[in-house]
């Protein structure tokens, strides 16, 4: 799995960050073609309108944080947050059972990355106790979010899964 991949670089060996982003982004990308694949009514245009916003989303942050890392930041949280929302769609629209766990992992990955950006106030503000007490907590509810994330996640690639 791509995420495993990102995970041996984020976790494991803690660093090569640029490295274990693409893993992480190829997971999404899979994603939000299952996600396509998955509609009834697919929209191509749409389909590739996100991508490119996408790209633009990596582009400026690029800009903003002036470090390659940036476009993949961007990139990565684009396709998270398209995800989101291309799933909050398939499940409104066919309210299968794959599309509601598919819908639960991405809600829990944006909790989780909410508590990465969160754990890393430091690299932004002043520590402070207050700060301090933040990054720790976020810290520790990360794995709250991740584990059953990717639990939701792999169950919804099982489209005719137990329901």
């Amino acid at each position: 799995s791509f995420t495993l991949i990102s995970d041996w670089f984020l976790l494991i060996l803690d660093k090569y960050y640029l490295i274990a982003l693409i893993p992480f982004i190829i997971a999404h990308s899979c994603y939000s073609l299952l996600i396509y694949y998955s509609s009834k009514n697919r929209n191509l245009l749409r389909f590739f309108i996100e991508k490119i916003v996408i790209i633009i989303l990596g582009v400026i942050v690029l800009i903003i944080l002036k470090d390659i890392i940036g476009l993949l930041i961007g990139i990565y949280a684009g396709c998270l947050i398209f995800n989101f929302v291309d799933s909050l769609l398939l499940y409104i629209k066919t309210k299968e059972y794959y599309a509601m766990l598919l819908l639960i992992g991405f809600v829990l990955f944006i909790g989780c990355d909410i508590c990465v950006a969160l754990s890393d106030l430091y690299l932004v503000f002043d520590e402070t106790d207050k700060i301090i007490e933040i990054e720790v907590m976020a810290s520790n509810l990360i794995w709250v979010f991740y584990g059953p994330s990717q639990y939701f996640l792999s169950l919804s690639i099982n489209r005719g899964g137990n329901k």
